[in-house]
């Protein structure tokens, strides 16, 4: 059985100049959850994952395209990207913070919305 953890989703490290920093914050039974830090200055870059992602953007604003639609996000809202779905983060205002869960494996029906 894992241990209690305690830890704060604002405790920030430095951001890098351009590109994101990801940081696991707990790993259990097939569910990553990681925060997610933005720098507003983002490279380029397509993900096409292999795993369920459910991302909540808890500061700042963003633009993302899934598949050929550009979705505006603003802090609270939160988006599911179901596992082999292209998406790529346009922008993001500087500083933005986001919490990713990653799911891989099935979940049970009793589970899903």
């Amino acid at each position: 059985m894992p241990e209690a953890q305690l830890g704060s989703l604002f405790a920030l490290k430095p951001v890098p100049k351009d590109g994101e920093l990801f940081e696991t914050l707990h790993e259990q039974g097939g569910i990553t959850i990681r925060r997610i830090q933005s720098s507003g200055t983002q490279p380029p870059c397509q993900y096409c994952q292999s795993e369920d992602e459910w991302v909540l953007l808890l500061k700042g604003t963003a633009n993302v395209r899934v598949c050929d639609n550009v979705v505006a996000m603003s802090a609270g809202q939160y988006l599911f990207l179901p596992r082999n779905e292209p998406h790529e983060v346009l922008s993001t205002s500087e500083n933005a913070v986001w919490l990713a869960i990653h799911m891989r494996g099935e979940l049970p029906v009793s589970h899903l919305p």
